[in-house]
């Protein structure tokens, strides 16, 4: 009954389905919407389906006192109650139109094609996203159709993105469907009483004001000359242009429709709603593409003359309060929270609050040494931002003999010169972060463990020195969450805005530490608070290897604890090389303790550094060999390779009780095998003797520790690589809790 699609009306309730002719039915109505309906006497009308046909009546009864509107089912089938000025202004726009460029499609204001389609199945229950837009033709060293589309409307005959060149700026690669725009509608209803309508960018404002709904302003084309953007308004029920006091909710992310009608849009609606049933608060809701649906990481600087214009529209348009915005987003959106928040303009907007989840802080230097398979979808990421299927191979240069690094760091940052991202342009930038912390923001930031594209030493390390710099954080670590949140950001931005409406103070501070609430596979993704003593001990490490090819192996826990981290082999090699192996012992099995010799191979981390690395090397990394700290209480067993052992230290501008070492070493010409499996013993500060293992495999499905080793890279652009390394966005490695 979802795919129930009354012309342009908007249920003002459920859409319920009717037996037959005659019976005597009832369907509520929130009172609030309904007594705003009556009192401006805007007509209710009762809409059914009969067949391919849409029919009305106004034969029905409003029970104000109940909330209830009764009436005479007018036969088999769907059945809603509509009202005459609850109307959604079809179709959705893309802004795209396929006649444009000969077939080849372009950019048009106001269009409503699209390359693809977001849609809603009723049967399954579910949002659904179609399209073909990346190149299938193994000939073509192309990652998109751009023959096909004319993807870019400044250079319709251009193949690859560029710097400040992006897919999709000002129009959505994806029509909306009907039933798909009703269903975000159904959702806002059913969770505040209030429908959720569509509006025309050149709506004049008048006519917004007063309406007892939701309404979406979609697809305003943002910016002048070359470098533009889109963005949604979402005005809160009954608004008001006088009030010009509303706080404001933001979030940039991908793609322009499908942020507001799927990734973004729900829960912001839900968002706004709570705000406004249980506090009476209205609240503006901002969503952006971020400057394009793909190729851009939200790092081009044309964004800040972007956000300029969009809060500046907001503030004398939509009455947002220049001080009262809170920015929240996760991964791409986590960057244009920060970013929004760090505008060097100052002079339209401020953020109070920057809600940032899983934000990759490896642009620049880090790249250097985590273009591997312990980050398994970074090669991916890098093919679809430079446009060419093959950037991720190490041997590839581009026309201008650009590495794929080189050429993503130019189409994304501007530049591949590392110093320069390092100092000014990555959001970890010493510039950056003095900008977020003369604005005076105030910031949240919560990632995921194992996260498959970076590693979590980069935000501790963004914390600390945000902290340092004066600038408020609350810091939420997920423990085997990977690219997935342990909070909700809505529900952290929900709090932020309820602090703007209160007055009340909100502290950002202090560290918070997310478990799984269960063990269960199914159930891996609820997350419970755990109270620590201590920083708990946890290993990012590649699932698979590659014959040839370096991996970072990082190991984080306490400083003055001894670690030693191995690899068994599941089987004895044929070799010959390597002696036979018995039972052999794993994570979370208990070892002997017994004295044994130390094998030679592993990192240690004599010195702190930058990055806790051995041989005093200040990049932060330790290299092949073995200074070794003392590990011999530690047993060994027959076959066993060492990856990395040493003691952690205390590290400078780092938080007490936390340290961590990383280790960036091709171990592949020790592992004669092709399976092995992890092996973690460590002594913490004061213990007499050694702990055998942790407990926990980061991946819900997969509960053995094992290492993959592999004689050639599979191409990471098939699903294979994907199911190979990866479960859920959660990469590999081990976890105490």
């Amino acid at each position: 009954m979802d795919d129930f699609v009354p012309d342009n009306y908007v249920p003002i309730s459920a859409v319920v389905r009717c037996e037959a002719a005659g019976t005597s039915e009832r369907l509520t109505v929130s009172r609030p919407l309904l007594e705003a309906l009556t009192e401006r006497g805007h007509r209710l009308y009762l809409a059914w389906s009969e067949g391919m046909e849409i029919c009305y009546t106004a034969e029905l009864t409003v029970d104000l006192a109940q909330g209830e509107v009764r009436f005479l089912a007018q036969g088999q089938g769907p059945h809603a109650i509509v009202a005459e000025t609850i109307v959604h202004a079809y179709p959705v726009t893309t802004h795209w139109s396929a006649a444009m460029n000969g077939g080849r499609g372009g950019f048009q204001p106001g269009a409503s094609d699209g390359l693809g389609q977001i849609g809603w199945d009723a049967r399954e229950g579910r949002r659904t996203i179609e399209g073909q837009f990346r190149c299938d033709d193994e000939r073509s060293p192309y990652y998109f159709r751009s023959e096909r589309y004319a993807l870019w409307p400044d250079d319709p005959d251009a193949r690859t993105m560029a710097y400040e060149r992006y897919i999709g700026e000002t129009y959505s690669l994806y029509s909306v469907s009907e039933a798909a725009a009703l269903r975000l509608s159904a959702e806002a209803l059913a969770h505040s009483g209030y429908p959720a309508l569509l509006r025309r960018t050149d709506t004049p404002l008048a006519e917004l004001e007063g309406v007892p709904a939701f309404q979406l302003v979609h697809n305003v084309i943002i910016g002048e000359g070359a470098h533009r953007s889109l963005a949604t308004y979402i005005l809160p029920p009954h608004w008001q242009r006088g009030a010009a006091d509303y706080p404001a909710v933001f979030s940039g992310f991908y793609d322009q429709n499908e942020n507001v009608f799927s990734t973004v849009g729900p829960d912001m609606l839900r968002l706004i709603g709570e705000l406004y049933t249980e506090r009476g608060a209205g609240v503006v809701g901002i969503i952006w593409n971020g400057g394009g649906s793909i190729g851009t990481r939200t790092l081009q600087q044309s964004i800040y003359a972007n956000l300029d214009a969009l809060f500046e529209r907001a503030i004398r348009d939509f009455g947002v309060r220049e001080d009262g915005i809170v920015t929240v987003g996760g991964s791409r959106g986590g960057f244009a929270s920060l970013l929004a928040a760090a505008n060097p303009s100052r002079q339209t907007y401020r953020v109070r609050y920057a809600v940032c989840a899983n934000v990759p802080f490896l642009i620049g230097t880090p790249l250097l040494t985590m273009l591997n398979s312990t980050h398994p979808i970074l090669d991916q990421a890098m093919c679809e931002d430079t446009g060419y299927k093959d950037a991720w191979r190490k041997d590839w240069r581009d026309e201008q003999g650009r590495s794929g690094m080189e050429r993503f760091l130019e189409t994304t940052v501007g530049t591949s010169e590392l110093a320069e991202i390092d100092e000014a342009r990555s959001p970890a930038s010493e510039t950056v972060m003095r900008r977020l912390a003369a604005n005076g923001t105030q910031v949240l930031q919560s990632h995921g463990t194992h996260d498959p594209f970076t590693a979590s030493w980069l935000a501790y390390r963004w914390v600390d020195r945000a902290r340092a710099l004066g600038i408020p954080v609350r810091h939420e670590i997920g423990y085997r969450f990977g690219h997935n949140n342990c909070v909700p950001p809505m529900a952290s931005a929900k709090r932020c805005l309820e602090s703007i409406v209160s007055g009340e103070p909100l502290e950002m501070a202090g560290d918070y530490h997310y478990v799984r609430a269960s063990e269960e596979p199914a159930d891996w993704s609820r997350a419970a608070l755990l109270e620590v003593e201590r920083q708990p001990l946890f290993l990012e490490a590649p699932k698979v290897v590659v014959r040839g090819a370096a991996n970072d192996f990082t190991f984080y826990g306490v400083p003055g604890m001894d670690y030693r981290l191995t690899l068994m082999p599941v089987q004895a090699p044929t070799s010959g090389e390597v002696g036979e192996v018995g039972e052999v012992g794993g994570v979370g099995r208990g070892g002997d303790g017994s004295d044994s010799g130390v094998n030679g191979g592993g990192c240690d981390s004599d010195d702190g550094g930058e990055g806790n690395g051995s041989h005093r090397n200040n990049d932060g990394y330790c290299c092949d060999g073995n200074d070794g700290c003392d590990s011999g209480d530690a047993a060994s067993a027959a076959g066993e390779v060492v990856v990395m052992e040493g003691r952690l230290e205390a590290l400078p501008a780092l938080r007490p009780g936390f340290s961590y070492a990383v280790c960036y070493r091709d171990i592949t010409a020790e592992l004669p095998g092709d399976a092995y499996r992890y092996r973690l013993r460590y002594r913490l500060p004061g213990a007499a003797g050694w702990s055998e293992g942790l407990p926990h495999t980061p991946q819900p499905d997969h509960p053995e520790p094992m290492l993959t080793v592999l004689e050639t890279q599979p191409n990471p652009l098939q699903p294979e690589w994907i199911g190979m390394t990866l479960q859920h966005f959660i990469g590999w490695g081990l976890s105490e809790v």
